[in-house]
C-alpha cells in the first residue's frame, strides 16, 4: 500500500511521456523506495518494460522479497551474471589462493557475514602483489563500514518498533 507520497511519485513516473526513460529512486532506510519500486514494477502504465537494478545482492533480495522477481544488480546488466573464475594449474593447485580469498570474501560480503569476508580479505591481503593486497585491504576497509552501518540501521529499527 502506497502512502501520499509514494502515490504522488508514482502518479508523476506514470504520467511521463517517455521523456525520461530513467528513472532513479532515492532515500533513506525506511523511507519506502522498495514499496514503491515493486509496485512500479507491478503496474507499468505506459512503460513496455520495466528494469529494476541496485547496487548490492542484498538490495536485490530485499526487492525480489517484495515482488520485483527480475530484480538484478547494476554489474549483472554491465558484465552478465556473477561467475566464479578460479584457474587451476595441471597439478590442481590454484595458481592465486588469494584471488580464491578474496571471492569468498566478497561472497560473505554479500551474505553480510562480515567477520567472515573480513578474515578472507584479510587473508588475500597478505599475498605479495600490491594490487591484490591494496583490493583487498579496500574490501576490509568498505566490508568494516557496512557493517557498522547495518548495525546502525538495525538499532535505528529497534528503536522505532519501541517508540
Amino acid at each position: 500500500m502506497l502512502d501520499s507520497a509514494q502515490k504522488n511519485i508514482f502518479e508523476k513516473i506514470q504520467k511521463e511521456n517517455r521523456k525520461h526513460n530513467v528513472f532513479i529512486v532515492t532515500g533513506v532506510a525506511g523511507s519506502g523506495k522498495t514499496t514503491l519500486i515493486s509496485e512500479l514494477s507491478k503496474n507499468k502504465g505506459n512503460f513496455d518494460e520495466v528494469i529494476v537494478s541496485s547496487l548490492t545482492g542484498k538490495a536485490c533480495q530485499v526487492l525480489k522479497n517484495k515482488g520485483v522477481a527480475d530484480a538484478r544488480t547494476i554489474q549483472s546488466f554491465l558484465y552478465g551474471r556473477p561467475r566464479f573464475n578460479i584457474k587451476l594449474n595441471k597439478k590442481g593447485k590454484l595458481k592465486k589462493i588469494s584471488q580464491a580469498h578474496l571471492t569468498l570474501g566478497q561472497a560473505h560480503y554479500e551474505l553480510q557475514n562480515f567477520e567472515e569476508a573480513k578474515k578472507q580479505f584479510r587473508m588475500a591481503a597478505r599475498d605479495k602483489d600490491k594490487k591484490i593486497k591494496k583490493t583487498a585491504n579496500s574490501w576490509i576497509k568498505y566490508t568494516e563500514n557496512e557493517e557498522s552501518r547495518a548495525k546502525n540501521l538495525e538499532l535505528r529499527r529497534n528503536y522505532i518498533k519501541q517508540s
